[in-house]
């Protein structure tokens, strides 16, 4: 971008192929919460390039009646998620750089439950949509950032850190982001009890 009186500002990204998935699987009753509520979880695989540092995100979105949301991850378990360190879906192939696959396994929750005679309190299942992303480098460190700048902007009181955290830029003599993704998404899935 160039601006009378300012520097050149650059920035530049690379946006990865699509990579589709191999398998994919809903579950009804992955766990139960200390409440005794119980959540559902998607497990699926994808090819993965050895060798290639590659970075990947995924959304679960939900059709609630007459809107859309998106599904928040509980109670994290799988290993790759659990090493990049926060609770997001968002993630590199570090752990697995030379493997030709992985399966990764998210629990969610619809923040809606109800009572089932046969189960007790249930997480209410909706159809929803499953998007794998294929990320480029800075869209991978960009929503990590964004995630610590907004922790720090609204903390629990007395519980997390009044710290402003900065925002990721990969913009040379300004600041902003160039970054993107590639996806593939799922047919509407309509998970039923």
């Amino acid at each position: 971008v160039d601006i009378p009186g300012y520097k050149t500002a650059i920035g530049s990204t690379y946006i990865p192929p699509i990579t589709p998935l191999n398998s994919f699987q809903h579950i009804n009753f992955a766990g139960m919460n200390e409440e005794g509520v119980t959540y559902p979880a998607i497990e699926f695989s994808f090819s993965n390039t050895p060798q290639d540092s590659v970075y990947f995100d995924s959304n679960i979105i939900l059709f609630q009646h007459d809107y859309i949301e998106f599904a928040d991850p509980i109670y994290i378990n799988d290993s790759v998620l659990l090493n990049e360190g926060l609770p997001l879906t968002t993630f590199s192939n570090n752990l697995f750089l030379n493997e030709q696959e992985y399966t990764m396994h998210i629990n969610y929750t619809s923040w809606s439950a109800s009572s089932s005679d046969q189960h007790g309190w249930v997480t209410n299942l909706y159809p929803f949509i499953f998007e794998f992303r294929s990320v480029s480098n800075e869209y991978y460190h960009y929503r990590r950032q964004l995630y610590l700048y907004e922790t720090g902007r609204f903390p629990e009181f007395g519980v997390s850190s009044n710290a402003a955290y900065p925002l990721y830029s990969n913009v040379e003599n300004g600041y902003g982001i160039v970054a993107g993704y590639s996806y593939f998404a799922t047919d509407t899935i309509k998970p039923a009890y």
